[in-house]
């Protein structure tokens, strides 16, 4: 069995963060709005897409994550939060949550880049402390760039069809 990083937040404390993310969606024009564990497992999802490979979307998100942060370390940079993607029609914009979880905001040519970066930088501020234990509670495993290539490449493999997934009988369980 895989070993995914899962955060675990309190039911009140994940209604507190739908609530933000709903309040990014409506400030900013954004059509959709994902928050996911910083391998890749959607936490939360708000809004409206087309599209519909979410989990494969979260994946190679976490995985061009942890690219990034290595970049980030050969050009001598703290860290590059925040990764801008345009496409055709759909665009997206993915803010790290800490060192926890990514917000990303997927959004078409009718909204703002300006407006989605500063009130996602802002919001995610809010969501943070969210994410973070509190008192008395396991604080878990602190993923780590290792944990991270690990779980992107097991999950690259299986979109891929480098190593697919299969069950008892050969079936895709994926």
């Amino acid at each position: 069995m895989e070993e995914f990083l899962y955060l675990q937040i309190s039911e009140s404390r994940m209604d507190e963060i739908r609530k933000i993310v709903v309040g990014i969606l409506r400030d900013s024009g954004a059509k959709c709005g994902l928050l996911m564990d910083s391998g890749g497992r959607l936490l939360i999802r708000k809004g409206f897409t087309l599209i519909r490979e979410i989990d494969s979307l979260c994946a190679l998100i976490a995985a061009q994550r942890a690219t990034t942060r290595e970049i980030a370390k050969i050009l001598g940079q703290q860290n590059l939060s925040v990764v801008f993607y345009q496409g055709s029609g759909d665009h997206l914009h993915s803010t790290d949550v800490g060192d926890r979880a990514i917000l990303t905001l997927i959004f078409d040519d009718r909204a703002d880049l300006s407006k989605i970066q500063k009130i996602a930088s802002e919001r995610v501020s809010k969501i943070e402390p969210l994410l973070k234990p509190a008192d008395g509670e396991d604080a878990g495993k602190k993923p780590g760039i290792d944990n991270l290539r690990l779980q992107a490449d097991k999950r690259l493999d299986v979109i891929l069809g480098s190593t697919p997934a299969t069950g008892e009988g050969g079936e895709d369980t994926v």
